[in-house]
């Protein structure tokens, strides 16, 4: 996959193999919150240092089961996923105006 901006997909259903999915088996995360994390700049400068490919710099699951992170509890991780859910309806309510 080349790599931009991480999604929630909220179907039940297949993906194309430029998509790289990630599970939480484990369930450390928020959801929301580890949208928000893997869309940071520090998470996207990990992805430019693993990525190859001479033109279009390309992933995949080894290269990002190779970063690292350091995220809050759980409780936190929810407060701050709906702070950033807030602020994008706000930006999204501003922007139709």
């Amino acid at each position: 996959m080349s790599f931009g901006k991480p999604y929630i997909m909220g179907i039940d259903g297949c993906i194309h193999d430029g998509w790289l999915l990630i599970r939480d088996k484990e369930k450390n995360f928020d959801l929301k919150f580890l949208c928000i994390l893997l869309g940071t700049d520090n998470m996207l400068n990990q992805y430019k240092s693993r990525a190859a490919g001479s033109t279009v710099n390309n992933l995949n699951k080894e290269l990002v089961s190779g970063t690292t992170i350091s995220y809050p509890s759980m409780k936190e991780q929810i407060r701050i996923g709906q702070y950033f859910d807030n602020l994008d309806n706000l930006i999204t309510l501003h922007q139709r105006k």
